[in-house]
């Protein structure tokens, strides 16, 4: 592994994507937030995240394996048709530079961008006691939470059914 993937395995596992994201013509961003459990390279390109999808109401945790491109040392999640359980098929292109993720998603006749910040995962307070920090090294099952269902669209503006996948397993 080199050094930029592990970086991004160190910051993506157990961390919090908080941000925005635009739906088709509407130009007022929507808040989105992704909780992520383990990331981590299983092949020539190929990771595995884990991501709890919740949207509407549906409550799903994937383990989803996704390639990894690298622009330089910006690492770009590339989401190709992929099928999620009860949520439907999308497709993204999501750039991760520094605490920064920005780029763009769709579903079938929609889509938009999204952009935020990664806030790492939580360290063990210095302080804790032995059995708090046991506590607090357990996996926690990684939440992409998709924004709340709109209203059904009129034919010519489809609402999503599921926020592109920024970081899915």
């Amino acid at each position: 592994m080199t050094k930029a993937e592990a970086a991004f395995a160190g910051l993506m596992s157990g961390a919090t994507l908080v941000g925005r994201f635009t739906l088709g013509s509407d130009d007022v961003p929507k808040p989105e937030r992704y909780e992520l459990g383990t990331v981590r390279k299983v092949g020539d390109g190929a990771w595995l995240i884990q991501a709890r999808i919740r949207y509407g109401k549906n409550d799903v945790t994937l383990p989803i394996t996704l390639p990894v491109q690298w622009a330089g040392d910006a690492a770009v999640i590339v989401v190709d048709n992929v099928g999620f359980p009860g949520l439907g098929t999308y497709s993204a292109r999501v750039m991760i530079h520094g605490r920064r993720y920005a780029g763009y998603w769709q579903g079938s006749g929609y889509g938009g961008h999204l952009f935020g910040v990664i806030e790492p995962a939580a360290a063990p307070a210095k302080n804790a006691a032995p059995a708090d920090k046991a506590n607090q090294a357990k996996a926690q099952p990684a939440t992409a939470e998709p924004p709340a269902s709109p209203a059904p669209p009129p034919p010519a503006t489809p609402q999503p059914s599921v926020p592109k996948p920024s970081a899915a397993d």
